[in-house]
């Protein structure tokens, strides 16, 4: 997929800045669209591993029920999102990944993005802490997986 080009290139960000918004953004939004175009965007939690985002949500909801009607995402990430309203303007840089997103079934796979998520959001629980968590939830527990098609991203670069 090739990402709509943007109107004001100098505002875009490189890759590696985009990696890093992605890396420092603790949530963004996942839109989604149903089969009949109704469109459909949920907060989330996410972890970035490089070549793909994870999310974690229960095992079934309206979230899942449109991604098996149509895989095709988009998720944005903010990373600042400074007002200034004495410059009437807004200092920001943001993320917007697009591909497909997919339940993940494989179990080594989904336990790797838990652990991710766990290094992003529990950085100092312990080892035992993290395995008892997910022994605790893992039957409950369903792992997204949004496949990077397109990344772009843009920041203010006017203060």
């Amino acid at each position: 997929m090739k990402p709509y080009p943007m109107r004001r290139a100098r505002q875009a960000l490189s890759d590696a800045a985009c990696a890093a918004v992605l890396k420092r953004a603790t949530s963004g939004v996942l839109a989604l669209s149903e089969k009949d175009g109704t469109p459909y965007a949920v907060p989330l939690s996410f972890v970035d591993d490089g070549n793909a985002l994870y999310f974690h949500c229960a095992k079934e909801g309206r979230k899942l029920d449109v991604i098996a009607q149509n895989p095709r995402a988009a998720f944005c990430a903010v990373g600042r999102d400074d007002v200034r309203p004495e410059a009437f303007t807004t200092r920001y840089e943001s993320v917007t990944v697009f591909g497909k997103i997919s339940i993940v079934e494989d179990d080594a796979e989904k336990r790797r993005a838990a652990l991710l998520l766990c290094d992003k959001y529990a950085p100092e629980s312990s080892e035992a802490d993290r395995a008892a968590e997910l022994s605790q939830y893992w039957n409950a527990l369903c792992v997204l997986k949004l496949s990077k098609d397109a990344v772009t991203g843009k920041a203010s670069r006017n203060t």
